[in-house]
């Protein structure tokens, strides 16, 4: 049975069950099945859209960025195979196509605003493998792979595989970062999720983790806040949190930061910063400054300074100094 609900007068089909109903189409004539890479490009906050705008300019609004980014797929040699209200799927020869292409979505995003001034953004999640074609449709496991990523992945991230990255030149995986596992139904191995980076400051920072000396495994990570030093092993237990709330591992006595800030978790030898905020997180490393995370993450390295929303600056009294050892 297929579940559908209205909005703006169009009927769509329930994100949670769109999965299976592509599955459920899935044809099995080998002779048209082949391996391409699937990105599909979700529209964050589009309900929120047609509350504030009412129907006829929030659908006017999508629909001029759903053109801009065609042309910015089309531009990248891939190809629009239908749009799902506010969501694009695509299909891409080369695996390194999509990458630049996802990269490309979110930088032409980052300078467009709707009339009201907010900032539009989407999620994105693209996989390389087996697709067959059928009726200028595209079904099976690449299909159904990207469909769960882009529902995992946040606003302005693109989330991806290591199938899919293992298709990709050394040069494009420079541009990617390994994040964790997630299972998929369906699939009797949970799969590898890997970001793509497509951020310049946070780039700088990955390749500054991956080429420099602080790269490595830590052991433990020591926080000192006021009169307040932390250590906190690599053990694998739970994450570490910080915030205003008193419940919090760490409390930030700051009128900025939020209750349930961030948190610091272990991931494969590393220190993996998280922010949840309202206000972001501000991060400096050594030779980057104030560099800012929101809804976002960092693996941590080396020594450096950690502010709850708000800037670093010298004698600032909510300062989070680490280091990793």
């Amino acid at each position: 049975m297929l579940y559908f609900w209205r909005e703006a007068g169009e009927e769509r089909l329930v994100p949670s069950l769109r999965t299976e109903w592509q599955a459920a189409r899935t044809v099995t004539d080998n002779k048209q099945q082949h391996s391409c890479t699937i990105l599909f490009a979700d529209i964050i906050g589009s309900t929120s859209l047609y509350e504030r705008l009412g129907d006829t300019a929030a659908q006017q609004l999508i629909g001029l960025t759903l053109g801009k980014i065609g042309a910015v797929v089309a531009s990248h040699r891939g190809a629009i195979v239908k749009s799902i209200g506010d969501e694009l799927m695509c299909s891409f020869d080369s695996p390194s196509d999509a990458l630049h292409a996802s990269r490309a979505i979110h930088d032409t995003l980052d300078q467009q605003t709707d009339p009201g001034g907010t900032r539009l953004s989407m999620r994105i999640g693209m996989h390389f493998g087996p697709a067959i074609r059928k009726d200028n449709d595209l079904f099976g496991d690449a299909v159904n792979v990207a469909a769960r990523l882009a529902s995992l992945a946040k606003g302005q991230q693109t989330l991806t595989t290591a199938q899919t990255i293992e298709a990709l030149t050394p040069a494009d995986s420079a541009h990617t970062r390994r994040l964790d596992f997630t299972p998929v139904k369906g699939k009797a191995e949970a799969l590898v999720l890997h970001e793509v980076i497509w951020h310049q400051e946070n780039l700088t920072v990955l390749h500054m983790n991956r080429t420099s000396g602080g790269g490595g495994a830590s052991e433990r990570i020591v926080l000192t806040y006021r009169e307040q030093t932390r250590a906190i092993r690599g053990d694998g237990r739970a994450a570490y949190t910080l915030g205003r709330d008193d419940g919090c591992n760490l409390q930030i006595l700051s009128t900025l930061a939020s209750r349930q800030h961030g948190k610091i978790e272990y991931r494969l030898g590393k220190f993996v910063y998280v922010d949840h905020s309202a206000n972001g997180t501000y991060i400096s490393l050594k030779d980057i400054d104030n560099l800012f995370l929101h809804r976002e993450e960092l693996p941590l390295f080396g020594s450096g300074v950690i502010a709850c929303g708000e800037k670093i600056q010298d004698g600032g009294l909510h300062l989070i100094h680490f280091l990793c050892e």
